[in-house]
This record gives C-alpha cells, sequence and structure tokens, in this order.
C-alpha cells in the first residue's frame, strides 16, 4: 500500500528537523606558518551520519569563496584538502571549509568548519641587548643575562654562546618565556649562571632563530661577566679532583686558590713538597695547576695544593692521581660448543690484564648482544645461557675494553650450535562434539629433527581404520559418526631423538534435551501449593528456566515463592500473581525444548484504585476513581453518607467514576465505593471537604533589647484545608536554631541578638492561595568590642594608645598594667562621638617596662567585652640602642627572612633580642624571643605567614642591668609583601541553574579576599556526571557563567575552582543539579495490535531497555493513526497500550507512536516514531450516498445516478432501492386545501418494490403514470445496509417521454430536483437531448434500412435458439429494450444481464448517456418491464456501450443488437412449458403498444412488429429450458419519444 502523501512530507521534515548536526568533521583546519613560496595544506574531512548523499567541500579565504578554477595554485584533493602549491603574498588571512550533503533533492545540510588563520614567517632584530656583569666569585647569588626577541612568527628560540661557543643546558640554565601580552610574537630569553666560579668569566651574547627561517639568525651585542674573587684570606674555588690517566698521556690538576691580595700556592704529593718547577715531568702553572706531560707509573700518588697569602694560608682536599693500562692477550676466550635447547651452558671469556680491570662485552653474528631474560654476562667476563633457545644459535666473540684507554681487545669466534627437542607448537584443545558428528583433532609440533606424530584414547593408540583417518603426517585426526563411546582422552604425542612431549584433551560427546514431562493447565486457589511438572535428560545435563507470562523467574537467591526441582516447578502458597502462563525451558548447549501451561487463581476482590479524599474549591467538578481485581471480576457500586447515588451525583457506565458536578457544601461526606464478587465483598471510602484561601491578622512591628526573648503568632482569620506557615526574614526563609524557634507552625521566638535586626514576614498557604503579614524587629544592644590600632611609647614614662569605637558607645575604660602585675589600672574617657578613631596617654609610667593595655566600650545597656590586649615597652635610657641595618634578605609566600646588625650602643652583652611582627589587616602581633649573641650579623626567619600579605617587623635588644633585663630601644618598623601563592579556599554561595536540557547557569561568591593568595584571574567551572568531567573556565570578575555543551536528562555534580598565576584553589562543595528533558531518540515498537470492532483497535508498544536514548522520565505517548485519504489523527497517554476508537469499518489504517517528554508544559516528541504498523478494521454499514440524480425519466421509469457513499466502512457490494407510490389528500372540509400528506397508494407491483444494483446506477421501470414515488437508495457492505437517502419523484402523465421533471412534486419537507442540476458534458439535460436527436434523425433512413433486412433474416432462422442468435443491426433505438421472461417475484427487478458490444465512435455525442454495461453475469437492471406477453422464451435486445474518457458509457447511433438467452430463478423443475397461442391477448397489447409509442413512418412500424415475430418464431422452437408454470413475457418500452 503506498504511504500517504501527507505523511511522507511528515517523516520528511521531521527527518530534516532530527538531521541537524549529522554532518561530522572527521578533520578541521588548523592555524598554520609557512614560508612565503611555499607550499601549504589546509585538511577538510566530512561525513554524513545518516547517509542522505554525498559530501561537496567549499573553501572560503576571509569568508569569501574560492574561486578554485581562476588560480591554478589552488587545488582541491579528493578529500577535500585544499592544497596550495605555492603561497604567495595574499593568501595569509582566515580560511574555512563549508561541508553540504548533496541528496537527491539538491542540498539537505550545510555545516561549516572552525575558522584557521595562514600566516607567513618572519623574524625582525634583537629588542633588549643583555648588559654586562660583575660577579664575585662563590657568590650565592646567580648571575642573569636577559635578551628579548624581536617580532617572530612562529615564535623565536633563543640560545646563548661564550666566548664564541654555543652553551649547552649542562653550562648553566636557559629559559624562554613569552614577552609581553598573550598574543604577542616576542620571546625573552634568560641565561642563569648558579654557583659562579672565575671560569665563568667572558662575553656572552645571544642568538635568535625562526624555526622556519633557519638562515636568518638574529646575534645580541655581547655582554661582559666579570668575576673577581673575595678580599680577605685564600680561598678554595676550585680544588684537585680524583682522576685515572692512561700511561704516557699528558694530564693536569686544578688548584684554584683566590684571595685579595693573591695567593702564592704549592703542591705536595704523598705529604711532601714539590719544587715550584716541578719534578721530571710535572710544571707548576702561575695559575696553580699542576700538569703532567706524560704520566708515568711513578706519578700515582696523593696530590694538594696550599695557598697562602699575607692574611693567612689554605689547603685543598687531596686528589688521587692513577694510571691505566690492557695488555693484548685474553686469559682464555670462548670455544665452540653443541648444546640441547633448554640446557644451561657458558661460553668462556676471560680478559687480558687490565688496570682498571676490563669490561668485557659480548657479539653474536657480528652485532653487538643484544640481553634477553636468561643471559647474563658474568664479572669475570663468562656469558651464561640459563636456558638456551633455537634464537640463541650462532657465532661469539668478546670484546675487552678500558673505559681508560682508548683502545679495545677482541677474542677468536665461537659457534654455539643448537638442538631442538619435539615440542608441540600447535596442540590439540579439548571440544565437545553433538551426537552424530564428526570429530576433528589437529596437533602441530616441531623440533630439530622434525618429530614425527602418534595419537592415542584413553592412553590406547590409535590407528587409521574404520570410522578413524588420520592425514597432514598424523596432526589430523578425524573420527566419523561420534557415538557416547568415544567420549574421552585424547592425546597427541610427538618425538625425535632429542626429546618427547604430548598434550591431552577431553572429547565430550553432548545429547540435546528432551522432555520426559510438561507443564499442563491448572486451577487452584489462594493458600493451596502446586507443582507445575517438568522432566528433562540431555548430555550436558540441560538447564531449566521457568517464565512466568514472558517474564523468566529467578532462584537465586532461593524464593519462598518458587521452589525449582528436578520435576518441576513447585509453589508452596499459592498467590493472585502466580496466575499466569507457565513456560518450562530446558536448554544446553546443544539444544533447546520447552512447553507451557496455565496456572488459573480465584482471588477475593482487592481495589486497584481507591478513592481519595478531595478538598476543592467550591463549584469545582469533583471525580472519584475506584477500580478492583479479583477472579471472577467483582462488580463496583457507590453510596453517599450511607445512602444512594443520587442527582447531581453520576456514575460512569463501568462504576469506575463517580462525578461531582459542582461541589458545594450540601456534597460535603463520604462517598463508598463497594467491590464485590462470589469470593466476597470489600469497601473503600474517601471524604469530600470545600475548601477557601487564608486570611491573616495584623501583626505590629515590635522593638527588643538585646537578650530578651520575643514570641510573635501569626493568626489565620480563616482558611481552609490545613494551612501551612513559613516564616521570612527579609526574603531568606527563617529555619530553626539555637535562638530561632517555632512552638507552633504559626509562632515565632526568637532570643535576640543584634544582627537580628530587620523586616519579618509570616507567609500562611494553603491549596486555594497565600496570605502574608509583615513587621519589624528593632533592636537595642552593648557596644561592640573596640579594635586597638596602635600602642606608640612617646617616652620612658609615656605611651600613646589609639583605637577604633565598637558602635553605640557612650564612654570608654582604658585600662593598663604591668605584665608581672596583676591590678589594672583605669581611665575612664568620654567618647568623642562619629567614627574617628579615639586616642589617650598614658603618663607615669616607669622605664623600659613591658605594659599590657586593653579597652572597655560602655552604654546605658551595659560593657562591652574587653578589647584584645596589646602590649607594649615604655622608652629606655639605660638599655641598648636600637640594631643596626635591619633588612629582609629573602622571602617567599609563607616566610621572610630577616638580617640585622648588633646595636652600636650598649652597656654589656645582648641576652635576649625580640622580633614582633604583625600582619597589616590583623588586630595583634606576634614576638618571638631570640637568645643574644656576639655575633655581628644576625639572621632570622619567620615562617607560617600568609601568603600575599603585608608584615610589619620591629628588633628589639636586651642587656641585664643590675640584675634586671633592660629592653633597649627598638629597630623602626619594617614592612615586606609575601609572595603570592595559590588560592587556599574555594569559592562561596555556589548555585547552579538549569535553563535547558544542554545548559546550566552556575553563579558563586569571589573567593574570600583573605585567602585568594593573590590576584584572581579567573575560576574553572567542573561539571561531573556519571560518564564524563567538563571544565570550562572564566576570567575574573566574572561570577557566573553557564555551560552549553552537556547531555539532556543527566545528573551533574558543579563545582568552582578559583586561579591565579601561582595555581588552583579548592573545588568547591560540589552542587548537583539534573538537566531539563528533550525530545525522546527512542523509537517505540508496538508489539501488539487488535482488532477489538469495526471503530475500534487495541495496541501496545514497549521502548526497550536503551535508556541513554530515552533523554527524560518519557512522560508519555502520542499515537497517530491515518488512512488512505491522508487524513490524520492523534491521541496522548500516559501508558503503553491504548484503544483507539471512532474508526471506520473496513478501513486499512497506518499506526505509529512516539514518545515524548515534557519540559516547561511544552512536548518534545520522538523522532524517529515507530515503525507504521498496518490494520484493516472489519466492515461496518457504510454511510449515505451522495448527490442522486435522475439522469432520465419517463412515463413509467426513473433513470437514476448518485456517488458512493463518503465513508465506505468497508467493500460496497451493491445498493438496495426501495421505492413506494404515494397519493396526495386534501384534509378539511373548508375549501381551502390543507397542508399535503403523502400516504402509499394500493394497488399492483407498479406502486412498490425493491431493487438491487452493484453499481451506483438504476433504471427503475414499470412505474405508473403521473404518480408521486419516495425512492430510497441504501448503500451495503457485508455488514449489512446503511442508513438510506430518500428522493421524491412523480413519472410523466403522458405517454410521451419528456427529459425534464416538471410534474415533480415534492412532499413537505424535502426538497425538489431542479432541471439546470441535471447535466451531461458541461450542458444542461435539454440541451443535450435536443443535440443529440438532431444527430440521431440524419441516420433515420439508414437505421429503417437496417431494420427492414434484420426482420426478414429473424424470421427465416426461426428454429436457431435465441442464446446463439446475434443480430448484425439494431432494430430498435439504443433507449429501447425488448425482454421476453417470466414473471417476476420481486417486482421492478431486472433478472438477465445485457451484453456489450462496440458502438460507432462517432456516436459519442450523438445520444444520451447510459450508466454502463453490464456483462452476462449481471442482473438486467436498466430495462422496464411488464407482466405478461407471448414469448415462449427470455431474449434481449441491448444496445451496445462504449467507454470513454469520462467513465461512462456512450450509446451509438448504429448499434449492433444482441440476442442473449437469460436463466430463470427460481426451481426450473417446478414450471411448466406453455404455448404462444395461449397469450393471445397478449400478443395483442405488444402490437398495440408499438403502434402507440411509435412516431415514424408507417414503415418503421411494420419493421419493428416484423422483428418481433422473428423473435418470437424463434422462442416457439426453443422452449426446453423454461419453467412449465412460467409463461414468458416480452416487455417493450421506449425511452425515446421516437421510435
Amino acid at each position: 500500500m503506498d504511504i500517504p502523501p501527507v505523511f511522507v512530507i511528515f517523516l520528511v521534515l521531521t527527518s530534516l528537523l532530527i538531521a541537524r548536526a549529522d554532518i561530522v568533521f572527521r578533520e578541521e583546519p588548523v592555524d598554520s606558518v609557512v614560508v612565503e613560496s611555499q607550499p601549504l595544506s589546509l585538511n577538510c574531512l566530512a561525513e554524513d551520519d545518516q547517509g542522505r548523499g554525498r559530501i561537496v567541500i567549499h573553501w572560503f579565504h576571509n569568508s569569501v569563496q574560492l574561486q578554485l578554477n581562476s588560480d591554478a595554485r589552488l587545488n582541491l584533493l579528493a578529500n577535500g584538502t585544499l592544497f596550495i602549491t605555492s603561497t604567495l603574498t595574499g593568501d595569509e588571512g582566515t580560511y574555512s571549509c563549508l561541508a553540504s550533503v548533496i541528496g537527491s533533492q539538491g542540498v539537505v545540510e550545510q555545516s561549516r568548519s572552525v575558522i584557521a588563520t595562514l600566516s607567513f614567517a618572519y623574524i625582525e632584530s634583537v629588542f633588549y641587548h643583555p648588559s654586562n656583569l660583575t660577579a664575585t666569585d662563590q657568590q650565592p647569588t646567580a648571575v642573569n643575562f636577559q635578551c628579548i626577541s624581536g617580532e617572530s612568527v612562529p615564535k623565536a628560540i633563543v640560545i646563548w654562546e661564550k666566548d664564541g661557543q654555543i652553551l649547552g643546558p649542562e653550562y648553566a640554565l636557559q629559559l624562554m618565556t613569552n614577552f609581553g601580552a598573550m598574543d604577542s610574537h616576542m620571546t625573552s630569553g634568560s641565561l642563569q649562571i648558579d654557583n659562579v666560579r672565575m671560569r665563568h668569566a667572558g662575553q656572552y651574547r645571544c642568538i635568535i632563530t625562526n624555526p622556519l627561517l633557519p638562515g636568518k639568525k638574529k646575534y645580541s651585542l655581547y655582554a661582559t661577566l666579570t668575576v673577581v674573587p673575595h678580599p680577605g684570606r685564600p680561598y678554595i674555588s676550585e680544588g684537585p679532583s680524583n682522576q685515572i690517566v692512561p700511561l704516557g698521556d699528558p694530564a693536569s690538576l686544578t688548584c684554584e686558590i683566590l684571595s685579595d691580595p693573591a695567593p702564592m700556592i704549592s703542591w705536595f704529593k704523598d705529604g711532601a713538597p714539590l719544587n715550584e718547577r716541578g719534578e721530571g715531568t710535572t710544571l707548576v702553572y702561575p695559575n696553580g695547576t699542576l700538569s703532567f706531560t706524560a704520566v708515568r707509573e711513578s706519578d700515582e700518588g696523593a696530590y694538594f695544593c696550599n695557598g697562602t697569602n699575607s692574611l693567612g694560608y689554605i689547603i685543598s682536599p687531596p686528589a688521587t692521581l692513577l694510571t691505566a693500562y690492557i695488555d693484548w692477550n685474553f686469559l682464555q676466550e670462548p670455544e665452540g660448543t653443541t648444546v640441547v635447547e633448554g640446557d644451561v651452558t657458558t661460553l668462556f671469556c676471560r680478559p687480558p690484564n687490565s688496570k682498571p680491570a676490563a669490561d668485557v662485552t659480548w657479539y653474536k653474528d657480528n652485532q653487538l648482544l643484544a640481553p634477553r631474560p636468561g643471559t647474563a654476562t658474568l664479572d669475570v667476563g663468562d656469558l651464561y645461557f640459563s636456558s638456551v633457545t633455537k634464537a640463541d644459535e650462532g657465532d661469539y666473540f668478546c670484546v675487552a675494553t678500558n673505559g681508560h684507554v682508548p683502545a679495545s681487545r677482541t677474542s677468536g669466534t665461537a659457534r654455539l650450535a643448537v638442538k631442538v627437542g619435539a615440542t608441540l607448537t600447535d596442540p590439540p584443545t579439548s571440544t565437545e562434539v553433538v551426537l552424530g558428528d564428526d570429530l576433528t583433532l589437529t596437533c602441530e609440533a616441531g623440533g630439530d629433527p622434525a618429530p614425527s606424530l602418534t595419537w592415542l584414547m584413553n592412553n590406547v593408540e590409535l590407528t587409521p581404520g574404520g570410522r578413524i583417518t588420520l592425514g597432514n603426517s598424523g596432526g589430523l585426526l578425524h573420527i566419523f559418526g561420534m557415538t557416547s563411546l568415544d567420549r574421552g582422552t585424547y592425546t597427541c604425542v610427538a618425538s625425535n631423538p632429542y626429546g618427547t612431549d604430548r598434550e591431552s584433551v577431553y572429547v565430550n560427546v553432548l545429547v540435546p534435551p528432551r522432555l520426559l514431562t510438561s507443564p499442563e493447565h491448572h486451577s487452584t486457589g489462594v493458600g493451596t501449593s502446586i507443582l507445575i511438572p517438568c522432566y528433562v535428560v540431555g548430555e550436558p545435563m540441560p538447564v531449566v528456566t521457568w517464565f512466568k507470562d514472558d517474564l523468566q523467574l529467578t532462584f537465586n537467591p532461593p524464593s519462598d515463592d518458587y521452589q525449582r526441582t528436578n520435576d518441576g516447578l513447585f509453589i508452596a502458597e499459592v498467590e493472585l500473581s502466580d496466575n499466569g502462563v507457565y513456560v518450562c525451558k530446558a536448554e544446553n548447549k546443544v539444544g533447546t525444548v520447552e512447553a507451557n501451561g496455565t496456572l488459573t487463581v480465584e482471588t477475593f476482590p482487592v481495589f486497584t484504585v481507591m478513592p481519595q479524599n478531595q478538598t476543592l474549591s467550591e463549584e469545582a467538578v469533583v471525580l472519584f476513581e475506584c477500580e478492583a481485581e479479583g477472579v471472577p471480576p467483582p462488580a463496583l457500586s457507590w453510596s453517599f453518607n450511607d445512602g444512594p447515588i443520587l442527582p447531581p451525583l453520576s456514575l460512569s457506565q463501568d462504576h469506575h467514576r463517580l462525578t461531582v458536578p459542582s461541589a458545594n457544601t450540601g456534597l460535603v461526606g463520604i462517598y463508598t465505593c463497594t467491590a464485590e464478587n462470589t469470593q466476597g465483598l470489600i469497601s473503600a471510602s474517601a471524604f469530600l471537604n470545600v475548601r477557601t484561601a487564608p486570611v491573616l491578622e495584623r501583626i505590629t512591628n515590635v522593638t527588643a533589647n538585646a537578650g530578651d526573648t520575643i514570641s510573635m503568632t501569626c493568626n489565620a482569620l480563616y482558611g481552609f484545608p490545613d494551612i501551612g506557615f513559613t516564616w521570612l526574614r527579609a526574603a531568606d526563609i527563617l529555619t530553626a536554631s539555637s535562638r530561632v524557634s517555632f512552638p507552633e507552625d504559626n509562632q515565632l521566638e526568637i532570643t535576640v541578638q543584634g544582627s537580628d535586626e530587620g523586616f519579618y514576614t509570616c507567609v500562611a498557604t494553603n491549596d486555594l492561595g497565600s496570605s502574608r503579614e509583615s513587621f519589624f524587629l528593632s533592636v537595642l544592644d552593648i557596644p561592640g568590642v573596640p579594635l586597638i590600632i596602635e600602642v606608640l611609647a612617646l617616652s620612658e614614662s609615656s605611651i600613646m594608645v589609639t583605637w577604633v569605637a565598637g558602635g553605640d558607645t557612650e564612654s570608654y575604660q582604658l585600662e593598663y598594667k604591668l605584665s608581672s602585675s596583676s591590678v589594672w589600672n583605669v581611665h575612664l574617657i568620654l567618647s568623642t562621638g562619629g567614627n574617628t578613631n579615639e586616642s589617650f596617654i598614658i603618663d607615669d609610667l616607669i622605664e623600659n617596662r613591658e605594659y599590657e593595655i586593653r579597652v572597655i566600650a560602655s552604654n546605658s545597656l551595659g560593657d562591652s567585652q574587653p578589647s584584645t590586649t596589646v602590649n607594649a615597652y615604655t622608652l629606655s635610657v639605660t638599655g641598648p640602642s636600637a640594631p643596626r641595618n635591619l633588612h629582609i634578605t629573602d622571602f617567599n609566600s609563607t616566610s621572610i627572612e630577616l638580617e640585622w646588625e648588633i646595636p652600636e650602643m650598649r652597656s654589656g652583652p645582648i641576652s635576649v633580642y625580640h622580633v614582633t611582627y604583625s600582619r597589616q589587616s590583623d588586630n595583634g602581633s606576634t614576638t618571638v624571643e631570640l637568645p643574644g649573641e656576639d655575633q655581628f650579623t644576625i639572621y632570622h626567619t619567620i615562617s607560617r605567614l600568609r601568603p600575599n600579605s603585608v608584615y610589619f617587623f620591629q628588633v628589639c635588644a636586651t642587656t641585664t642591668y643590675n640584675g634586671e633585663l633592660q629592653q633597649g630601644n627598638c629597630t623602626h618598623y619594617l614592612q615586606q609583601r609575601t609572595s603570592t601563592a595559590a588560592p587556599d579556599a574555594a569559592p562561596d554561595d555556589v548555585e547552579a541553574v538549569v535553563l535547558t536540557h544542554y545548559s546550566v547557569a552556575v553563579s558563586w561568591s569571589a573567593i574570600p579576599e583573605f585567602h585568594q593568595n593573590g590576584e584572581i584571574l579567573g575560576y574553572n567551572i567542573s561539571m561531573s556526571s556519571e560518564e564524563a568531567i567538563f571544565v570550562d573556565s572564566v576570567e575574573a570578575p566574572t561570577t557566573s557563567h553557564t555551560i552549553d555543551v552537556l547531555e539532556p536528562w543527566t545528573d551533574y555534580t558543579v563545582a568552582v575552582a578559583g586561579y591565579n598565576k601561582d595555581g588552583l584553589s579548592p573545588f568547591s562543595k560540589g552542587v548537583t543539579v539534573k538537566t531539563k528533558a528533550t525530545d525522546p531518540r527512542v523509537r517505540p515498537t508496538i508489539v501488539s495490535s487488535e482488532v477489538l470492532n469495526a471503530t475500534a483497535v487495541h495496541i501496545s508498544w514497549e521502548l526497550g531497555d536503551n535508556r541513554e536514548l530515552f533523554n527524560g522520565p518519557i512522560d508519555g505517548y502520542t499515537v497517530t493513526w491515518y488512512d488512505l485519504s491522508d487524513r490524520l489523527w492523534d491521541r496522548s497517554t500516559t501508558e503503553t497500550e491504548i484503544t483507539i476508537s471512532g474508526l471506520s469499518g473496513g478501513t486499512e489504517y497506518g499506526i505509529m507512536v512516539s514518545a515524548y517528554n515534557l519540559v516547561d508544559d511544552a512536548i518534545f516528541s520522538s523522532v524517529p516514531s515507530s515503525p507504521s504498523t498496518r490494520i484493516t478494521t472489519p466492515d461496518d454499514v457504510p454511510s449515505r450516498i451522495a448527490n442522486p440524480v435522475i439522469l432520465q425519466l419517463g412515463p413509467t421509469f426513473f433513470y437514476l445516478i448518485w456517488a458512493p457513499p463518503r465513508e465506505h466502512r468497508g467493500t460496497i457490494t451493491g445498493y438496495q432501492i426501495e421505492y413506494a407510490a404515494l397519493t396526495e389528500v386534501s384534509q378539511g372540509s373548508t375549501g381551502t386545501k390543507n397542508r399535503a400528506r403523502r400516504e402509499l397508494a394500493a394497488g399492483s407491483n407498479k406502486t412498490h418494490g425493491q431493487a438491487f444494483s452493484k453499481e451506483p446506477r438504476y433504471n427503475l421501470t414499470r412505474l405508473a403514470q403521473g404518480t408521486n414515488y419516495s425512492i430510497t437508495i441504501m448503500a451495503g457492505t457485508s455488514a449489512g445496509l446503511g442508513e438510506g437517502t430518500t428522493l421524491y419523484l412523480t413519472t410523466d402523465e403522458s405517454q410521451t417521454f419528456t427529459t425534464t421533471p416538471g410534474n415533480m412534486k415534492t412532499p413537505p419537507g424535502q426538497g425538489s430536483l431542479e432541471k439546470d442540476s441535471i447535466r451531461l458534458f458541461g450542458l444542461p439535460l435539454n440541451s443535450f437531448i435536443i443535440f443529440s436527436s438532431s444527430v440521431g434523425l440524419a441516420f433515420v433512413f439508414f437505421l429503417l434500412a437496417i431494420i427492414f433486412m434484420t426482420a426478414w433474416c429473424s424470421r427465416a432462422s426461426g428454429k436457431r435458439q435465441a442464446k446463439s442468435k446475434l443480430l448484425n443491426r439494431s432494430l430498435l433505438r439504443n433507449d429501447q429494450f425488448v425482454q421476453l421472461s417470466p414473471p417476476s417475484t420481486d417486482e421492478g427487478v431486472d433478472n438477465c444481464s445485457r451484453s456489450d458490444s462496440s458502438p460507432t465512435p462517432s456516436s459519442r455525442e450523438a445520444a444520451p448517456t447510459s450508466s454502463h454495461a453490464l456483462d452476462d453475469r449481471e442482473l438486467v437492471e436498466n430495462r422496464p418491464r411488464a407482466s405478461s406477453s407471448p414469448a415462449s422464451h427470455q431474449l434481449a435486445v441491448n444496445p451496445s456501450t462504449s467507454r470513454y474518457s469520462d467513465g461512462l458509457p456512450h450509446y451509438g447511433t448504429n448499434p449492433t443488437v444482441v440476442l442473449t438467452s437469460f436463466c430463470f430463478p427460481g426451481d426450473e423443475k417446478s414450471r411448466s412449458v406453455k404455448s404462444l397461442d395461449g397469450a393471445h391477448n397478449g400478443m395483442e397489447d405488444l402490437y398495440t403498444k408499438v403502434n402507440r409509442t411509435s412516431r415514424g413512418p408507417g414503415r418503421f412500424q411494420k419493421d419493428s412488429l416484423a422483428a418481433i415475430a422473428a423473435l418470437l418464431d424463434q422462442e416457439e422452437s426453443d422452449h426446453e429450458g423454461r419453467p412449465p408454470d412460467s409463461p414468458p413475457s416480452v416487455v417493450i418500452a421506449d425511452q425515446r419519444t421516437v421510435l
């Protein structure tokens, strides 16, 4: 069946919507840098996942499509790559490719790649040159040269040279970084020389190189590094080191001793001094180097050097000088040997004498021997094999070397030959063979020499013969037709002179499973036990699986419900859920067998849906639902307040639903549903109540002191049902805490503190709405704690204190005391008001003493807590002066190193140093006490500091005076900021809001400044699911971001971390969100479809288990169905089954199902939908016919045509026409004509009857002249007759034929048929008849001649049978019919059919149109009838018809007359043959009718009568087929005014 076009368009549009993003780029262009004139390739490889057509690639340069034919340099390769043979100026810029899917209908989809940039390589001169530097030998800090390149694309490479020699990484640390902004093309290079020595002095410069332009190097200016020695006593810059030197080679020992003034250097050997000029071959250079021109064995010894100047001397550590040599001859060379694979063997090699000992290296087949497991070179030089393999076979020699002598010694060659014992290289494997199948085992072996193979079964050797064959030199064993006796162990044995190998396998013979007993059909009650039998055998023992209603039963862990035994399935206590179909399935490796049975359980009624309590608004519609199940199904009944259900309450037809059309207080009460079957009765009740929205009482503002407890009540004036209360502070929901409680839902209690001040709101809510009331809480509190910001010693007896107020302060208590005292001194100070700092000077203090100071704020409500206690010293007169030269020597993110010098003025040794430090933003300070030292310079490191924080440092020295510590004056505060570090806290207040199925908006608060540890550069947002982790970044100060690359309906954990230049902070605590659902990608599968009746079908479907394609919870399904006329319907449901009603009978429908998800009240349907399922409803009675038209009418007939029913509802089998004559009567006696009414006219078969037609047309004949008729036409299918369409028509009163029903009368309430409504070929019927009659008159004389000849021929052939006689020319016009037939038992129904013959083509426009031509098997429905005639057999003279393009037959002017015989209806044996002579009166009537209806010349009348006579003569001798009791009839009726 063809798919409806509308459905095809729907699928195409849906597919196009789905197809977005079906173009996948496998390769895309990337940013490129090339040298001008060099070739370039830009890749673009795309695929269409849907396979909808071919891929076409177009390229764009600077957003303009490239015309590849206009430039020979541009080439598009077959894989989509753009190849430029030679790049030129103007080619730089952006490039992208466009992929298009070209299908049969043109472009299906397009997608553009990423944009790539093409740049030409270049390099500019050095931007920044290194500077001259001076360093001190062995200085602790490194020396750094810096060099910055000019612009370079790609980035330049910076290398360094010294005194013309390129420096390697071992010389100094070389670093390269990007210089400037992120998009800068300049490179900064640095050379860092650590541990500077005299040897580092020289000239340095940088060399700038572009990787693509190696020939265009750029050089910086030279920078000189000058290294000077330390002043003072001599020191060793670089001392001598141990050396091993070949005999006779030169050597030197370095002794770089430096000082200012320059030292004198001397050498010692084995503790004895060497002469300045050396001894023998030694020489001492001015720089202290000891040189040997040719080392001798006597030169071996321990050497050290001594450096002396006027300030002192120094001796270097000793260095040992040793000599090296190697002899020529090996002590033992390797020898050839033959071994068996797997043996242990050793190739000997003892190297020549050597000092130090020689190293031995082995070679095989002139290649360095690669080490492998199982081989090792021993310390003495031998090559050891723990297990020789065939691969070890070859020629070996050894090479001896001394690492200190530039020479080697090579041994002779030895051959290692390896023989291999027999080994199975491809042993047989265990297998299983089905009973009766063949067995094939293979076995392959290797060895040197080749081994022989034999086979054993259960340790008995197998020999060829019978069912056993051996092949492939014994490596193939084949046994035909395995039996159970062939089950056993098979062994393959391989042997040669060097060994035997074997492998045994087990061969099992399998037997398919067979059921000895099968499940049966059982019925039982709840609580009984039953065994459903199923006993199986097979090898291996079959696994029995039980299924219930197509679901597999599980027995692991064991279940109390079902127990699987060898005999079947045992159910201990039968429950309702055990009802169903059970399948026993036995399966092993070689087969499966199964059988099923049914278990029916009768049960007590159980509610599946119970009525629920409902509280609704007034006038709401209430629906109570109740469903119950049981076996047999229970009946449902309802009651209201224990009484019957009365209007306005109503019940559904199945009593599943009770409806309250408009809720009011009078319908409040208990509604009870009762379910009853033969097993018992149960009831369930629900309560109906009517609800209103809440209204709250006003709440007044409150003022309270801190510490007071307030209680606020939120009273509802009215509202139902139960009201829920929520308390808000500002816009935030209040929750219970140690100070906040809710004794009742509508009560709020707060133990007040200052921070509680603000607006509070009570929100009352129920199902109908909400109401809220707010109040303001004012809090009075004690002052906050003051903050001391500075304590300054003004003199040896006074200190000034400065602090910040704590708020709402009226006065202060300034308290101070000696640190050694417990008594506080108090000064009362009035507040100056406002937000300014407060200050006070404490006088009369003791010199050089430590005091503790604190401040308390007061007001009328009380005192604040004391401030943090601050310690301070008065100035010292007798103590030491301040330490000198306090400075920072080093620092990092958590520590700072301080250095200072001893105070210049001191009365004695320094006893203690106090180092006091504080963080800029902190209130207090920390003091570290260090023991005094006599050192001139003191170092101390303060650690555990905060990164990126400003600290202040102060150092004070203390001496002992008269037995007491006297703290001297302190240094000025030294300020230093610690280095930055990675943040050590995560961002706060992370929130995630789901936007769509692929996007989530994330927001957060910045990392607190205290934890930032440096400028925050940005944030990383992590989105993690079970499948993947996605991380995106944003730059600071942004604190929100939208992630839009997520998967739908997926749980994500959102976490945020900040980062600065030093690293990443911890991630925040994860926030879990779930993206929204979207259109499912799963295709439902229709699993069953059942036709319920002619107007309804039931279908069910399933989704499958691939939940990854659900894209949501699957909120429902849309069922779409359509018929052949492309009409579409759909319906939604949340179930996986549906009953579709309202269909038309006998109609084929296509049904599809699509799943959908609801997202924000919008439906997202699955695409694609399920495959279309075809289903055809059974036939139903059709609808009414359409457009009935009177094609022709006359005094005794109506020729009717009509359109088939608009809804066939099956195959139309035909049409039934019922007609009845009506008569007009007048009512009343006043002389005026009352309202007309129709009555059935009594009479003969002219007044009523039935007819049947297979086509939508019929010629209703034998009617009474001038009579009103009601005609009802009904279409029929196999299901019966449909509703009828009734016409009211009137026959012509005269005998003259008329084409216009001018005398038609219409009963009251019925419409009439207008003359102009009957049209043929676009013309009114009258016009068409006049036109066709005019054409017909032209052939009148020709027709008379034909009629005369035909009549003469008919009389001459009187003895022939009518059924075989064909007249070549028509005796009558096409609108006249002659029938010889018995009387009909069904009035008005034709009993025989017409035959067709070809008309003259020119007659198409000359005659009125007939409905169609019937074949010999159809009833003759289109001719008039009479009650009797003098004929002896049944003949019909039928006009031939021809069908034209308009689908209707047309009569010709010269038709062929066909005499066709017809069979009699009814039982032929019950009828008798009667002579024509007994029907004289009928013949006379026939002649009279011919004379009456003829309007032509007399010759034409005679010819017509002659033709009738010829027919009657034939009928006289052809009567053997006529029933004996049925006299034949002749009917002549005309449908023209001229015969």
